[in-house]
């Protein structure tokens, strides 16, 4: 240990003393406080007395910038054998060696082994070792603690999240991990402790039996809190940005598995929105009006109040994005922006009902897509490589497929978009794969490599189905699609060969 001390007290000493004359010069020409100088010099004097930075009681504040090693919270993670963890006094003894520093015992090969046993029988074999808790269980508790961090959790319909946050932190800056909007317009708090919701089973449970509590800006934070924060108004563009935003959506949200219509027209023909211009990139802490400039996600620099930093979006999805930053990035959000403004740009000219169509087209053409992609690959001549699958079988599948062709196209409205070619192109699949076969009698086709039919038939499968896949290759990326029976490396090779397994 201290040779690993002794190693990281001189990478400090190194530091500190480059820092050191670099301070010199900016104190002299007042570009920092004295203080910064005097910190430095300090630390430099407790290492080269041998004094770990971490407890020589310095004030280090002042040269944070520096990451110097030494200040660093450490943990000690001892791996050892079965006979050392069941040893108490041997565990203190090691521990005796680090301290003040937290010691860890763990046996690598015991973890490993818990990570494939079902709770009762890693519960079963912590025990006997004399632990009721694993190491890498620990590393997570004490690592936390030692970082001075803490969790609270947020829970709704569709998903709970646990943030981070320093310990001692209050309601408010806990609402501010969240979104900076969040901490500004902060009210109050609803609190619900873990263990009171684990008792009672749901939020609302826990309100009629009491368990819950609202708490205000000068609430500390628990450990586990469940909480949902309660805020004021939001700071918002100006209504002019608004007005240009909602007029490029055509009043339609921009998230394109929504597309809600989000204005109507009042008697005397203004439209009137049901929606918010979300920020791309967050607000500042001033809010979103300040003249400070951004650069988004494509590269453009904007001013952070600029309609170019706004989105358009129906006020479910707002407060979604609101409350996700992590599930809706800014560089989605710009897509959704510039997609949807291309998008609104094509129903210019249209009538109502040919708007309306064409929106839920984009709505549900992600449910279509993957039903498609579904269809292909729960029918094995898409896959097989076995002789049980008889050619005239194979031809009613692709009887099948035309007829699910023809059930997709009567609810395409646009045949140029994304899922519109992909059906386009799986329908010259199948017509080249009919056209080939045209003089050849299915039915009648010996599976053996004598038969030239056969070898017709197992080329143009071959074709048909590396077409089908190239056709589906765009919708599979965007809706994140994995086939479960069709080869990854079929996606990846144009030139599939099927091999025939039979019998003489």
């Amino acid at each position: 240990m201290e040779t690993i001390n002794a190693e990281l007290m001189l990478a400090d000493l190194q530091t500190v003393e480059k820092a050191i004359t670099r301070y010199e010069k900016e104190v002299r020409g007042k570009k920092i406080d004295p203080s910064v100088l005097e910190a430095a010099k300090a630390a430099k004097d407790a290492l080269e007395r041998g004094i770990l930075l971490s407890t020589s009681g310095l004030d280090l504040e002042p040269i944070r910038e520096l990451g110097l090693l030494t200040v660093k919270p450490v943990i000690f993670v001892f791996n050892v054998d079965e006979s050392v963890l069941t040893d108490d006094a041997r565990k203190a003894e090691l521990a005796a060696l680090v301290a003040p520093a937290q010691a860890i015992f763990l046996d690598a090969k015991i973890e490993s082994e818990l990570k494939d046993l079902d709770p009762e029988d890693a519960a079963e074999l912590l025990a006997s070792t004399g632990q009721d808790e694993s190491g890498l269980d620990q590393l997570a508790r004490i690592g936390f603690d030692t970082l001075g961090l803490q969790t609270y959790l947020t829970a709704g319909p569709k998903e709970a999240r646990a943030w981070t946050i320093p310990k001692g932190s209050k309601a408010p800056q806990a609402a501010g991990v969240i979104h900076t909007d969040f901490e500004k317009g902060f009210i109050k708090a609803e609190i619900v402790s873990f263990d009171d919701l684990v008792e009672t089973g749901s939020v609302q449970e826990a309100r009629a039996k009491g368990k819950a509590r609202l708490e205000g800006k000068d609430y500390v934070m628990q450990d586990g809190d469940v909480v949902e924060f309660r805020g004021g108004a939001r700071v918002e563009f100006t209504a002019g940005v608004r007005r240009v935003v909602a007029r490029k959506a055509m009043y339609i949200c921009s998230n394109p598995d929504c597309l809600r219509v989000t204005g109507f027209s009042t008697k005397k023909g203004k439209p009137r929105a049901i929606a918010q211009a979300a920020h791309i990139l967050p607000a500042s802490e001033k809010g979103p009006r300040q003249t400070d400039k951004v650069t988004l996600s494509d590269g453009s620099e904007v001013k952070r109040g600029d309609e170019e930093n706004a989105v358009w979006l129906c006020l479910p999805c707002h407060y979604r994005v609101d409350a996700d930053w992590e599930m809706y990035p800014s560089e989605l959000l710009l897509n959704w922006k510039r997609e949807h403004e291309h998008r609104a740009s094509a129903l210019v000219g249209l009538d109502l009902e040919q708007s309306l169509l064409k929106l839920a087209e984009v709505r549900v053409g992600h449910d279509w897509a993957r039903e498609m992609l579904a269809w292909l690959d729960a029918h094995r001549f898409m896959y097989f490589d076995d002789a049980r699958e008889q050619p005239e079988y194979v031809w009613k599948a692709v009887d099948a497929l035309r007829v699910k062709l023809v059930d997709m196209r009567s609810r395409v409205f646009d045949m140029d978009s994304d899922f519109g070619r992909a059906l386009s192109g799986i329908e010259t699949a199948v017509q080249e794969f009919i056209i080939t076969l045209n003089d050849v009698r299915v039915d009648t086709i010996q599976v053996t490599w004598g038969d030239p039919d056969f070898a017709t038939f197992s080329e143009a499968l071959t074709r048909m189905r590396s077409r089908i896949l190239k056709a589906v290759n765009v919708i599979m990326e965007r809706e994140n699609y994995a086939f479960r029976n069709i080869p990854v490396a079929w996606l990846e090779d144009s030139g599939d060969v099927v091999e025939f397994r039979f019998n003489n």
